[in-house]
């Protein structure tokens, strides 16, 4: 049986809200089956946290949204979702 590894595509975003629609509708309609999209947002004012929000509770499973908390920066909000990523194999996206 050949199983395929689970991959994560680890998205940052930070206030993207004219972006994330087409973001996360990118990532999560990829056909590759064994995925995971962990989506690290570094509290954003804009709207951007709750529509990420909305796109988990439609893509159950698929999408890990690690919203709230203070601004880490882009190096510790990177480093947030790095963790999160349970993939053998992790693909880099940003929110816009």
């Amino acid at each position: 049986m050949n199983v395929k590894p689970l991959v994560s595509i680890h998205i940052i975003t930070y206030n993207q809200l004219d972006f994330i629609h087409e973001t996360l509708s990118s990532a999560l309609e990829q056909d590759y089956e064994n995925l995971e999209v962990v989506v690290a947002d570094d509290g954003s004012t804009d709207g951007t946290a709750e529509i990420i929000l909305e796109y988990a509770e439609r893509y159950q499973g698929r999408l890990i949204p690690l919203v709230g908390g203070p601004n880490l920066g882009i190096t510790g909000n990177s480093n947030r979702g790095l963790k999160a990523c349970k993939g053998k194999y992790i693909a880099f996206q940003g929110g816009d």
